[in-house]
């Protein structure tokens, strides 16, 4: 269930069949002549709704910007602080629990080590946050590995 294409009734709806969550990370950086900006963000997209396709879960609309140190100095790349990506993390998760989601996968197409850095701090301040919520932070990268 892409969140984004939901109605507000279909979303109430989603929330008797899961309380679970994924959230798509990306940035937006170079990756050679030969990509788009957006590939994180867009490998995230698709990992989250072919599992959408396959469990009841919903897909929150994607983050499309992250830290990104070593290519800040390419051309098209957008990079934001850590703090700045711990705070929208945490603000985007507390909306969606205030929505009555528990269950939340914080899925990173970018692997920067900075990055990920900053989701598991936010992570780890919304687990001291809220007693009863369920959080992973992996990315592609580790679900790819397992297969």
């Amino acid at each position: 269930m892409l969140i984004a294409d939901l109605t507000m009734d279909e979303f109430s709806a989603g929330l008797q069949k899961t309380r679970s969550v994924l959230i798509p990370f990306g940035s937006t950086e170079e990756h050679g002549r030969h990509l788009p900006l957006a590939t994180d963000t867009l490998h995230a997209i698709e990992v989250g709704q072919r599992l959408a396709e396959v469990r009841d879960i919903f897909v929150a609309p994607p983050i499309h910007y992250g830290v990104c140190r070593s290519t800040g100095q390419h051309p098209g790349t957008l990079s934001i602080s850590t703090e700045t990506l711990k705070a929208l993390t945490v603000d985007v998760v507390a909306a969606l629990y205030q929505q009555g989601l528990r269950n939340f996968i914080l899925l990173s197409g970018h692997a920067g080590g900075t990055h990920m850095g900053a989701l598991t701090d936010a992570g780890e301040l919304l687990l001291a946050r809220f007693a009863d919520l369920k959080i992973a932070v992996l990315t592609e990268y580790m679900l790819a590995s397992k297969t």
